[in-house]
């Protein structure tokens, strides 16, 4: 998905999205915050994302729209679009930014306990 789509998906929820399409009036400041704001989210799940894949943890930065993110459908389509929509109302509306940050928060938790424990052997580290 491409970070316009990623957007896209958090104007929604916000509620600055027309039907068609089109952005509300005045939502030009959150557009040229839309770059800084998914690579904030970006490092915030890199985490998880590594946690979820299996992967090594790695961050590639996005520098325009158009660029392509890359994260496991279970972040991209919850917490993304959710860390946006907390990364754009952080010193706009706090009492936004704190719901939407907790439901980011909770949705990050639910997609990590998809991951299946690792069963191992016991190891006595005291003796």
């Amino acid at each position: 998905m491409t970070v316009s789509g990623l957007f896209n998906m958090a104007m929604d929820l916000l509620g600055e999205r027309k039907k068609d399409g089109s952005f509300s009036s005045n939502t030009e400041y959150l557009t040229a915050r839309a770059v800084t704001a998914v690579n904030q989210v970006l490092v915030e799940l890199a985490p998880a994302q590594a946690k979820l894949t299996g992967l090594p943890l790695t961050i590639t930065p996005i520098t325009a729209l158009t660029d392509t993110v890359v994260l496991d459908n279970r972040l991209m389509y919850t917490a993304g679009p959710l860390g946006i929509c907390a990364a754009l109302m952080l010193g706009e509306d706090d009492d936004r930014y704190a719901a939407f940050r907790l439901i980011y928060e909770n949705s990050i938790k639910t997609a990590l306990r998809s991951v299946k424990a690792i069963v191992g052997a016991i190891v006595d580290i005291y003796s």
